[in-house]
């Protein structure tokens, strides 16, 4: 009888403490302005805003937003990711569409080449540890190759350190798809979201 009750005391308390932590939540109608902007960053798409966009919902100058793609540009590596975060706080512009400033500010264009000799089939591309550090990438992440009107999503992999920085080195079946051949060149970007190749 004693086991009963104690028991029944554990659940009461366990159920006051998990009621009480429920209703200091705050809800969505009641979340601040920025708290608001984090929902519509994760249920949002990462499309590229534009200027006079930004300007308007986030009443941000355009001398502002330089500034913050500046800032971008200068930050590579594993920072890129706190980076966004802290500029997201900062401004109050959800992470999505500063991934998308960023894509936008940094424009890198490399020459195709033959793929590495462990690639020759699937979706692996290789580029520059260099550049993936100025995309913010790391090994295995996705990046996003353009070709006129035609992109593909792919996972990338650096080269080897003797490799030249100016090309990346794709496959027959990848180059098909993008319509490309060895010697063209190619915008490479960081991916935020799609479906890989």
């Amino acid at each position: 009888m004693y086991k009963e009750a104690k028991a029944k005391t554990e659940l009461h308390g366990l159920r006051s403490h998990i009621e009480q932590s429920l209703d200091s939540l705050s809800y969505y109608g009641k979340v601040s302005q920025t708290s608001a902007q984090a929902v519509e960053t994760a249920t949002g798409t990462a499309k590229t805003p534009s200027e006079k966009y930004l300007t308007e919902k986030f009443d941000i100058a355009p001398e502002e937003l330089i500034r913050i793609q500046e800032r971008l540009v200068n930050v590579t590596g594993e920072r890129l990711r706190k980076e966004f975060l802290t500029l997201s706080i900062e401004t109050g512009i959800p992470i999505s569409m500063l991934e998308a400033i960023h894509s936008q500010a940094i424009e890198i264009v490399l020459k195709v080449d033959h793929p590495h000799p462990r690639d020759r089939y699937g979706n692996v591309v290789r580029v520059h540890p260099e550049v993936m550090e100025q995309l913010g990438l790391q090994r295995v992440d996705r990046a996003r190759i353009v070709s006129g009107a035609k992109e593909l999503i792919v996972m990338v992999q650096p080269l080897d350190a003797g490799d030249s920085r100016d090309v990346i080195k794709i496959n027959k079946k990848v180059r098909d798809v993008l319509g490309v051949k060895v010697g063209d060149m190619v915008k490479v970007e960081r991916a935020y979201g799609g479906v890989m190749f």
